[in-house]
């Protein structure tokens, strides 16, 4: 029950480590 968080974070540090350089990049 406790392993699909750290799934869902595994996916989402990534993206939101994209997002943010993206938005650093503007």
């Amino acid at each position: 029950h406790g392993f699909m968080p750290i799934v869902v974070e595994a996916v989402k540090l990534p993206n939101y480590i994209s997002w943010i350089s993206n938005k650093l990049n503007e």
